[in-house]
């Protein structure tokens, strides 16, 4: 390469990189704005249902797995059935509680459906490869069942409900750094299905070796955690946010 390209090379890398901000130069300032808002709140109690149910309720690696690939079907459907449905992007939004919850049920149930096959075709094959036929049969047939099981099913089942209220009582008053915000949470929803499958199947894999859940899920809450509450970080992390909203990086909204 010679001289004169290397250095219009370099120039242009410097005059991209103050325009483009950075992961950690976007995620103090956003924790600090976002944990005055409800919805960061919600985010920290939904993705805290794993802490309880490996410390507290001793689930065990296959229950882990299969809440979080739950995880990824309920939390899936309930983001893409609110991007397809209130995205200005996408056509002109509903514009208040009411109009906006008949189509929003809509979606949902369409996405379920979608997101059901396509969590129960990873999930299935993940389950299949990791885990003995014993362990899945009892599981399936009894092991669900259980109350320490289904506490966190209903917990999370909750903290869906709790966010799209959350959300549909926020229409009236969404400004246009809320929307950009929910573009990049709703843009981040498939990596952060992919994330949680591949946990599940992390898990399932790490069972061979006489690991238990205990030994990963801090790390898995806190990365789910950070992909579904700071969604402008998210976007910077990924390389997904778009270079003129830099100038907005973390101011309060």
């Amino acid at each position: 390469m010679r001289a004169e390209d290397r250095y219009k090379l370099r120039k242009g890398r410097w005059a991209k990189g103050p325009n483009t901000p950075g992961f950690w130069s976007v995620l103090g300032p956003e924790l600090l704005h976002n944990a005055r808002t409800a919805q960061f709140w919600l985010s920290i109690a939904r993705n805290s249902v794993p802490l309880f149910g490996v410390f507290l309720w001793k689930w065990d690696v296959l229950e882990m797995s299969f809440y979080f690939l739950l995880q990824c079907w309920l939390m899936g459907s309930l983001y893409c059935a609110i991007d397809m449905t209130f995205n200005p992007e996408k056509g002109p939004p509903p514009r208040d509680t009411l109009d906006g919850m008949q189509p929003m049920l809509q979606k949902l149930f369409v996405a379920g459906l979608v997101f059901a096959v396509l969590v129960g075709i990873f999930g299935g094959f993940m389950l299949i490869g990791f885990f003995r036929k014993n362990e899945l049969s009892e599981f399936f047939s009894t092991g669900w069942q259980q109350w320490s099981f289904l506490k966190g099913v209903l917990a999370l089942t909750a903290g869906c409900i709790a966010e799209a209220v959350r959300f549909l009582r926020s229409l009236p008053e969404r400004t246009p750094a809320d929307i950009e915000a929910d573009n990049y949470r709703f843009a981040a929803t498939l990596q952060t299905v992919a994330l949680l499958c591949v946990f599940a199947t992390f898990l399932g894999a790490i069972s061979r070796f006489l690991f238990g859940p205990a030994a990963v899920v801090v790390p898995m809450v806190l990365v789910a955690t950070l992909f579904d509450a700071t969604p402008r970080s998210t976007a910077a992390l990924l390389g997904t946010r778009k270079p003129e909203a830099s100038a907005d990086a973390g101011r309060p909204t």
